[in-house]
């Protein structure tokens, strides 16, 4: 190499970062303190349901939308369905903890 010849340096392969939309969490907490088999029966609504990758970890639904297209309102739709199938939608209620964010929480509702 001629010395007027600038050396390329390699550029260091950075893994691209998964999409935050790639993933959506239904935190089910509180669901899991009201009866546990029924984070499990949710999961596997959703996976029937929506044909998407359900799967549970500990008292969280992880849902792998990256194939599909899910909006966070239809996911809350059928959650909603899932509730009131099972005879619990005047218990428990969804909620989003942000707006723009990839959760949704299911919690207990006030009791009047």
């Amino acid at each position: 190499m001629s010395e007027n010849q600038p050396v390329k340096e390699e550029k260091e392969k950075t893994k691209k970062q998964p999409d935050k939309r790639e993933v959506l969490v239904v935190n089910s907490e509180q669901l899991s303190g009201y009866n546990d088999n029924l984070v499990t029966d949710l999961a596997n609504y959703l996976n029937e349901k929506l044909k998407v990758k359900a799967k549970r970890d500990g008292t969280d639904i992880l849902l792998n939308i990256k194939d599909i297209q899910l909006s966070k309102t239809n996911l809350r739709l059928y959650i909603k369905k899932f509730l009131r199938k099972n005879n619990i939608d005047n218990i428990f209620k969804i909620t989003s903890p942000t707006a723009t964010g990839n959760s949704l929480l299911l919690s207990k509702q006030k009791e009047i």
